[in-house]
């Protein structure tokens, strides 16, 4: 991921650690550090352009 970040391809976020946030969500297990990680990593690529739609 941080490769991608640095050639400035768009983060696969959601295969990544949105699939663990949400097998939590639906375990209705705790997981603090991939919430944490996920909402820092999206706002990470939202503000350099490298989430959602691919350019």
């Amino acid at each position: 991921m941080l490769q991608d970040a640095a050639a400035g391809r768009v983060l696969e976020l959601d295969a990544l650690i949105g699939a663990v946030h949400e097998l939590g969500l639906r375990l209705d297990v705790a997981t603090p550090n991939i919430d944490a990680l996920f909402g820092l990593a999206r706002l990470y690529a939202r503000g350099h352009g490298l989430y959602g739609s691919a350019p």
